[in-house]
């Protein structure tokens, strides 16, 4: 006889659920990672990654390729923000600063990042995987520790989430 173990190994809801942001007392919705179709989905992943390569200076850099960069960085954080919060009025991003505008992009990044680490969890016991240290790995960064649930992560990512998920992940 077949017995049904005691929790799902993805744990999915067509219910979507909005996160917020307040901006001078009045909310603004996050798009949740859950309503994002395959080719948004991948396109903030892309532009994320373009980000994190953004980040790493290059110590020989001349001053032209430091200031083309930073104006590439500066665009895709505005690109990020746009698609991340529903309907925020052009007067209201504009009042945005820089610092205000990379919290949105990390806050959207930690939520992006929380559903990676669900399915990947999830892929990891329906392959018989899953280790403790993984376990542990996820209570480190806050993470839910059932990979299949909708916990939240109590910490930004500083490091590129991509390329943590890979290194949690890899171990297996």
């Amino acid at each position: 006889m077949d017995q049904a173990s005691p929790a799902p190994l993805l744990d999915l809801d067509t219910l979507t659920t909005r996160n917020f942001i307040a901006i001078d007392g009045q909310r603004y919705f996050i798009r949740s990672p859950d309503e994002l179709s395959v080719i948004e989905s991948h396109r903030f992943v892309r532009w994320v990654d373009r980000v994190q390569a953004l980040q790493k200076a290059d110590p020989g850099e001349d001053e032209e390729a430091q200031d083309t960069r930073s104006a590439e960085l500066a665009e895709l954080v505005d690109t990020i923000v746009r698609g991340a919060v529903i309907d925020l009025p052009e007067e209201v991003f504009a009042k945005l600063s820089g610092a205000q505008r990379w919290s949105v992009v990390d806050v959207f990044t930690a939520l992006l990042m929380r559903r990676a680490v669900a399915v990947s969890g999830a892929m990891h016991k329906a392959a018989g995987t899953w280790t403790p240290e993984m376990e542990s790995a996820l209570g480190s960064i806050g993470a839910s520790s059932s990979p299949g649930s909708s916990g939240s992560t109590a910490e930004t990512r500083k490091a590129g989430w991509l390329s943590f998920l890979s290194g949690l992940f890899e171990r297996s």
